[in-house]
């Protein structure tokens, strides 16, 4: 059986694994991908928990009119656009496989820095806003 501060340990981690690699997340969001269980709490739970993650100093958040979270040495620039791409992957059901900015590099250069990039039947499709 895993002590207390075990389970926080794992449920930070796994959060701050999200953050990493969407960059900035909101409650809602988090919710619907059911990071760290939060799916089955409520608003007021999710943001005591991160709440605390951030007085420890594990994240940043702002106010825009909704919390944004995000990992530490963040910036929140370009948030729209990145909040759009994850409903986009959270409504399509691809957030989990789903790299996101990651280069597409041939010959070791890189080609393009597409939104996202999912594997969908062993191919990958390319996301991009543009």
């Amino acid at each position: 059986m895993k002590t207390k501060t075990e389970l926080r340990r794992l449920r930070e981690n796994e959060i701050l694994t999200q953050l990493d690699k969407f960059g900035i997340l909101t409650v809602r969001q988090m919710q619907q991908m059911n990071v760290a269980d939060f799916g089955k709490c409520g608003n007021r739970n999710v943001l005591r928990v991160l709440g605390e993650m951030e007085r420890d100093g594990l994240l940043v958040s702002r106010h825009v009119g909704k919390k944004l979270f995000a990992p530490v040495g963040s910036r929140f620039g370009n948030w729209e656009h990145r909040g759009i791409l994850i409903d986009f992957l959270i409504w399509k059901g691809w957030f989990r496989g789903a790299n996101v900015e990651r280069p597409i590099m041939h010959e070791g250069k890189e080609v393009i820095r597409p939104d996202a990039v999912v594997r969908l039947g062993g191919r990958a499709n390319i996301v991009t806003g543009k």
